[in-house]
């Protein structure tokens, strides 16, 4: 699931689907989320803030998709 919505976020990101198109994949039913699947390698979490953490620097996404 995490894979699917990181790459339809990363398709949103990239010009190629609408915001307003994700809102209507989470509501109904569609296989184009399948399609967009991100790839299993280089998806990870590297670190969590909580409220209150000084988080220092900006928050950024890196993808090995780009």
């Amino acid at each position: 699931m995490v894979r699917r919505i990181v790459g339809v976020l990363v398709e949103i990101g990239r010009g190629g689907l609408d915001a307003a198109a994700a809102a209507e994949l989470i509501a109904g039913s569609s296989n184009l989320p399948a399609t967009l699947t991100a790839p299993p390698s280089g998806l990870f979490l590297s670190r969590v803030y909580y409220k209150g953490d000084d988080r220092g620097e900006p928050v950024r996404a890196a993808t090995l998709l780009d």
